[in-house]
C-alpha cells in the first residue's frame, strides 16, 4: 500500500539512502497519489537535497495522469530549488500550455532559450502533424486556425494542398523558434477503428510514400528538422501510450508495405527516425522496438539510414509497464538510439551516465550519436562546423 511504501521512504530518508527513497516514493505515488502528496507536504524537509527529486516524481506522475494543474504545481516546486533546470522549465511550459496559459508558456520557453549557454543551439521540437495532433496550432493565441489532418487535406486538394499545408506549418513553427517538427507520420492505416488511423495519411504504401516524400522535401527546403514515425509502422495495433502491444504481422508484410513510406522519407533526406514501442515479433519477440537492437539494425542495414534515431517517449506504457526507468534508458542506448525522448530526463540520464562509467555502454557509441546530432544541427544551418 502507499502507507507501507511511504513508511519505507521515511526510513530510507533518515538513513541517507536518497536514491532508494526516490524509487520507493515513485511506487507510492502510483499506489496512492493523495497520500504520497500529503507525505511530501508534511514529512519532507524542503531544504534537503532530495526534496526537489521527490517533487519531480510527483510532477511526472501527475503529468502522466493528465492532472496538469498538479503537475504544474510540482514542476514549480522543483524549480524553486533549480530555477535554471532546462528540462524542468520545458515541462513547466508544456503544463502552462495544457492549462491554457499560452502567453506564460511562451515566456518560459524564452527563458529556456536565454539559459542555453552553449555555443551550439538546441533542437527544439514539437508534434504538429495536423488533425488530432496539433501541439501548437490548437491554441488560438498561437495560430489563427488548427491544421487539418493530412488525409483530409489530400482529399480536398491533392498533393499540392499537402505541399502548401506543410509550408504553412513550417513557417508558423519557425516563427516561434521551433526547428524540428516530429512529422511526417509514415504509418499505414485504412481502418477507422485503428489507433493510428486519424494520424495516418492512408493505407496505400505508394501513395503514403509520395506524401512522405512531399512533406520531407518541403520541410528540408525551409530548413526545419524532419522525423519519420513510428518505425517500423503501427499497422492496426493498439496504443502504446496506455498498453504494452505485440505486433504479430509477418516480416514480409513489413518489408512489402510498412517500410515503403519510411524508405521514401530516407531517400528524400529525412533527418531522423522515431521508433515505436510495439514488440514486433517477426523481428524481435523480446524487446519493444524502441529497445531492440534488431529493429535498429533494420533501420541501419535495410533502410540504409545514417541519420539520427530517437525513441518514442520512454514513459509510455509500452515501455514503462515492463521496464524500470533506469533499465529502459540504458537498453534504449544499447539498442542503437542516438537520442531518448523522456518525461523523466532527470532520473534516466543518470542511469545512462553510470552505464558509460561502468563500461556497460561503450563511450564510442555515445560519441557516434553526438556526431549524428551535430551533423543534423549543421544541416539545419546552425553553423557549428
Amino acid at each position: 500500500s502507499a502507507d507501507e511504501l511511504l513508511s519505507k521512504v521515511s526510513d530510507a530518508l533518515s538513513e541517507g539512502k536518497d536514491d532508494y527513497a526516490v524509487s520507493l516514493f515513485r511506487q507510492a505515488a502510483n499506489a496512492g497519489e493523495d497520500r504520497t502528496e500529503m507525505f511530501y507536504w508534511t514529512n519532507v524537509d524542503k531544504s534537503s537535497e532530495v526534496a526537489p527529486r521527490l517533487a519531480d516524481v510527483l510532477a511526472v506522475h501527475y503529468k502522466e495522469m493528465r492532472n496538469y494543474d498538479k503537475a504544474y504545481l510540482f514542476y514549480k516546486e522543483f524549480l524553486q530549488r533549480h530555477p535554471e533546470d532546462v528540462p524542468a522549465l520545458v515541462s513547466c511550459a508544456e503544463m502552462e500550455m495544457m492549462r491554457g496559459k499560452e502567453k506564460d508558456a511562451l515566456k518560459t520557453y524564452e527563458k529556456v532559450l536565454m539559459l542555453d549557454a552553449s555555443d551550439i543551439p538546441l533542437l527544439i521540437g514539437t508534434d504538429e502533424e495536423g488533425g488530432t495532433v496539433t501541439r501548437v496550432s490548437r491554441y488560438s493565441a498561437l495560430a489563427d486556425h488548427t491544421f487539418a489532418s493530412p488525409r483530409s487535406i489530400y482529399a480536398s486538394g491533392g498533393m499540392d494542398a499537402i505541399r502548401k499545408d506543410t509550408e504553412e506549418k513550417t513557417k508558423l513553427l519557425l516563427s516561434y523558434g521551433i526547428n524540428v517538427n516530429f512529422a511526417p507520420v509514415c504509418d499505414l492505416s485504412g481502418d477507422a477503428s485503428d489507433f493510428i488511423y486519424p494520424r495516418a495519411f492512408g493505407d496505400d504504401p505508394q501513395e503514403t510514400a509520395e506524401y512522405v516524400d512531399t512533406v520531407v522535401t518541403t520541410m528540408r527546403k525551409a530548413q526545419i528538422g524532419t522525423v519519420l514515425k513510428h518505425f517500423p509502422g503501427y499497422g492496426s495495433n493498439g496504443d502504446t501510450h496506455v498498453n504494452q502491444i505485440e505486433d504479430t504481422r509477418t516480416y514480409e508484410q513489413f518489408v512489402t508495405r510498412d517500410y515503403i513510406p519510411f524508405e521514401a522519407g530516407v531517400n528524400a533526406g529525412a533527418d531522423c527516425i522515431l521508433v515505436s514501442h510495439n514488440v514486433v515479433a517477426a523481428i524481435d519477440d523480446e524487446y519493444p522496438a524502441s529497445l531492440s537492437e534488431k529493429v535498429h539494425e533494420e533501420i541501419r542495414n535495410v533502410l540504409q539510414f545514417d541519420g539520427v534515431v530517437i525513441t518514442d517517449d520512454l514513459m509510455m506504457s509500452g515501455v514503462s509497464a515492463g521496464y524500470d526507468l533506469d533499465e529502459a534508458a540504458v537498453q534504449a542506448v544499447k539498442a542503437g538510439n542516438d537520442m531518448l525522448l523522456s518525461t523523466n530526463y532527470q532520473e534516466q540520464i543518470k542511469a545512462v551516465i553510470q552505464a558509460v562509467k561502468d563500461g556497460e555502454i561503450d563511450e564510442a557509441q555515445i560519441d557516434a550519436a553526438v556526431a549524428r546530432v551535430l551533423k543534423w544541427k549543421n544541416q539545419l544551418g546552425f553553423e557549428i562546423f
